[in-house]
């Protein structure tokens, strides 16, 4: 749960500014108060934890109790569940008072913490597969809680996921789509696939073994990937966007994108005279041949007006 708390406290600059503690005199008297409260409180249970009978860890099978993985999974639901509310507020209260808030700007809070709240994400499907696994014989209201709790988890979980996808279109419709972005906003959502297959593996409705579910997952993105021509749809999203906002970074179109691009950026003046002016010849051993190379030169060849180069060179 620490842990947790950490990857998510560092990940939303709004989430940890409420646990940033006013360093107004006036607050000390009350900060004090509550730190007593806390201390009688801890206290307590440590004095009523000595006095219990101590059996030995060595001697016992790795199995937690219900009340254990109650503990465990009610915490995490409620680690999300307040980061979720903040999302929440956030996203009611505006772009302005985030801004104002964390102090980040629209961009610079969308770019943050995306990672972290991956790794979150990672992390607690780690802590559900442990307490599925090592959870011994309890009572079926027990498990009841359990199952309830895990499925709050679950969904909480999800809506992080979202937040994250959310702020990298944030961040893409501020600085536009590249590769790297397109194939993390996809790994994310594949995450959320995942997710839903522990629930029903939590609740023993999955009809395959679940690593074999999440890997069969794993392989249909990547051929979806591969079928969707992931290259156009970097070039088509990035005119679309410039149609809006009038800024098109020529030099990464026609500089990071392979042939797959080409019939894409042929569509627009600026990125096919770009193209046109990096002069070259695709090969044609057979070997070395390639279809989307011969096509892209062929679309160039008939596109690019005199002057404006032979060819785009496609290493």
């Amino acid at each position: 749960m620490a842990i947790l708390f950490l990857l998510l406290l560092s990940s939303d600059a709004f989430f940890a500014g409420l646990f940033t503690l006013p360093t107004s005199p006036g607050d000390l008297p009350s900060h004090v108060m509550l730190f007593l409260l806390g201390a009688v409180g801890a206290a307590i249970l440590i004095t009523r934890g000595l006095r219990a009978p101590v059996e030995s860890p060595l001697l016992l099978p790795l199995r937690l109790r219900g009340a254990e993985v109650a503990m465990l999974f009610g915490g995490t639901t409620f680690v999300y569940g307040l980061f979720v509310t903040v999302q929440v507020v956030a996203a009611l209260a505006g772009d302005a008072y985030v801004q104002q808030t964390s102090g980040l700007t629209v961009a610079e809070y969308a770019r943050s913490g995306f990672f972290q709240l991956l790794a979150a994400a990672a992390f607690t499907f780690g802590v559900l597969i442990a307490g599925k696994r090592f959870t011994g014989d309890v009572s079926s209201r027990a498990q009841r809680v359990i199952s309830m709790l895990g499925q709050a988890t679950i969904v909480l979980t999800l809506v992080t996921v979202g937040v994250a996808i959310r702020r990298l279109f944030l961040y893409e419709a501020s600085f536009g789509l590249t590769m790297l972005r397109l194939f993390t906003i996809v790994f994310a959502v594949w995450i959320g696939v995942v997710f839903l297959l522990t629930s029903a593996h939590l609740h023993d409705r999955l009809p395959v073994e679940h690593l074999t579910a999440i890997l069969t997952t794993a392989f249909v993105a990547l051929v979806a990937m591969n079928v969707a021509n992931p290259e156009a749809i970097v070039a088509e999203r990035n005119i679309e966007r410039f149609a809006g906002t009038g800024k098109l970074d020529v030099q990464y179109l026609t500089s990071e994108l392979g042939p797959d691009a080409v019939p894409v950026l042929v569509k627009n003046k600026e990125a096919l005279r770009s193209a046109c002016d990096r002069s070259g010849r695709p090969d044609n051993q057979r070997l070395h041949y390639n279809h989307s190379r011969i096509q892209a030169f062929e679309l160039l060849d008939a596109a690019c007006e005199p002057g404006w180069g032979s060819g785009w060179i496609f290493d």
